[in-house]
């Protein structure tokens, strides 16, 4: 299941140090780190280790909204005071695509990642509420203030050359995305009649598919 994991006991004096694994994987992949890290004294006494699960078939940036949204459910649960400042010291790794997810949570988005769909001002999208603002929490947003320092391995930050006609044909017959997120956006296309430049980023998109070197997302 999608979400934040912590092998030990949380420990409000600790730096935490999200691990976000890549595609194709989990966060047992972290392990052999994991305990390489934990052999160290000093790393041991101010770091605590989390790991995030994210499904890895759907878009990074949509990986990448849910990881801002779970990361904020997590600090209100465990110091909605803003009590315990080596919480606002937070250090993100991320692995391959991981490592965009976690790099898109220091990005201050602006009207850039709207301008790749459309020219016109979002407030003119029409649609169910819950569409519309599914759609802006994708779009527009702000760096996390909690975190330091984004940490990557081997992350294709301008796309990846095994993202190619081939594999991203394969993708799209073995990978099943979300019936919401499907329905989300044919939805959105369909009540938005000549309101969208490009509609593909919102309907058929695979995380192959957003890994390509020819996507939009990349520039921006």
């Amino acid at each position: 299941n999608r979400g934040i994991y912590m092998l030990e006991p949380f420990d409000p004096n600790r730096i935490p140090v999200l691990m976000v694994h890549g595609l194709w994987s989990s966060p047992v992949t972290w392990m052999p780190m994991f305990n390489d890290l934990r052999s160290f004294t000093e790393l041991r006494k101010n770091y605590q280790f989390w790991f995030y699960h994210y499904p890895t078939g759907q878009p990074f940036w949509m990986s990448a909204t849910q990881l801002r949204s779970d990361l904020a459910e997590l600090r209100q649960r465990l110091d909605a005071d803003h009590r315990y400042p080596a919480l606002d010291q937070m250090v993100v790794v991320g692995h391959s695509m991981g490592g965009l997810v976690s790099r898109m949570q220091t990005i201050e988005s602006g009207q850039e990642f709207w301008r790749i769909l459309s020219d016109k001002p979002f407030d003119a999208v029409q649609g169910k509420p819950e569409d519309v603002q599914q759609l802006a929490q994708e779009l527009f947003f702000h760096p996390n203030p909690s975190i330091r320092r984004v940490v990557t391995i081997g992350t294709p930050h301008r796309g990846s050359a095994y993202a190619n006609d081939t594999t991203r044909w394969l993708g799209r017959k073995f990978i099943k995305l979300p019936t919401v997120m499907v329905s989300t956006g044919k939805s959105l296309v369909h009540e938005n009649p000549g309101v969208f430049r490009t509609t593909e980023l919102l309907t058929t998109n695979t995380s192959i598919d957003s890994l390509s070197p020819d996507s939009p997302v990349f520039p921006v």
